[in-house]
């Protein structure tokens, strides 16, 4: 499985993940700047699950203005240290890892809720 992290994304979380051997590429690092639907297309393209902190994210894929990439993973990390979300991020893939392909996964102070994507392209109802 191949993760998309959006630019809102800690360097500290992107580098847990990948001590774990997940594959995690970073916006921050290919494409600062990037407006939402392009990081959205960007994910779709490379077939990975995003990785965001961004609630527009969600806005944009359930009012069908683009087609959804295999997953979402939406982080709510209020509160957290740089030492504390790393391993939070890591504990929701982990205890999530079956249900991420086709899910839009919400994280909340300690609850986590999902939701089930479009697979059908954008502006379709």
């Amino acid at each position: 499985m191949r993760f998309l992290a959006d630019e809102n994304i800690l360097k500290s979380v992107i580098l847990r993940l990948r001590a774990e051997g997940l594959n995690v590429k970073s916006v921050l690092e290919r494409a600062p700047g990037v407006d939402d639907p392009d990081v959205i297309e960007l994910a779709r393209r490379e077939d990975s699950i995003l990785l965001t902190l961004d609630s527009d994210i969600g806005t944009h894929l359930f009012m069908g203005e683009v087609a959804p990439p295999p997953g979402v993973v939406y982080f709510r990390l209020f509160d957290l240290t740089t030492d504390e979300a790393p391993e939070v991020v890591l504990s929701v893939l982990r205890e999530h890892w079956d249900a991420l392909v086709g899910s839009f996964v919400t994280y909340r102070n300690g609850r986590t809720r999902s939701r089930p994507l479009r697979s059908s392209g954008a502006g379709q109802p």
